[in-house]
């Protein structure tokens, strides 16, 4: 396996291991708080928004966005522009968590930069935006 993926798939799954960790009392997975995420910075978006956000297939954002609902993070509605769309809304118990969600990834920022150079960091975060746009754009050449 490249050395670069492999470090990259063990620090995303230990980074998902530490937020399910420090949420327990939030109830509040890891893939939710993507998606919450992405919702603080733009409340209504939809579930194909939030699908091509980050990459993945309709069907698990559904699954996920199901499971916000039924534990009171998000409301779903019709979009009013495209009837067969579903927006995404906070609720208040979302805004609520809001502090604590990211008082505890910028606990795990703070963790994994410390006594590095902050030029590093930002370096390497443009980096990785890089592959990132070039992976996307040979896999969606390669499903043309």
């Amino acid at each position: 396996m490249n050395i670069i993926g492999k470090q990259i798939n063990i620090l995303v799954r230990q980074f998902n291991l530490y937020l399910n960790h420090e949420l327990t009392g939030l109830n509040v997975s890891a893939t939710e708080i993507l998606y919450l995420a992405s919702l603080y910075k733009e409340d209504g978006l939809t579930q194909d928004e939030l699908a091509s956000e980050y990459v993945v297939d309709k069907a698990a954002v559904a699954r996920t966005v199901s499971k916000m609902e039924d534990k009171g993070l998000i409301t779903r509605k019709d979009n009013p522009k495209n009837r067969r769309q579903k927006q995404l809304f906070l609720t208040e118990k979302a805004r609520k968590i809001k502090p604590e969600l990211k008082k505890v990834q910028d606990r795990w920022l703070k963790i994994m930069t410390e006594d590095e150079d902050a030029g590093l960091t930002e370096a390497l975060s443009s980096y990785l935006d890089r592959i990132v746009n070039r992976a996307i754009s040979v896999n969606q050449k390669e499903a043309e």
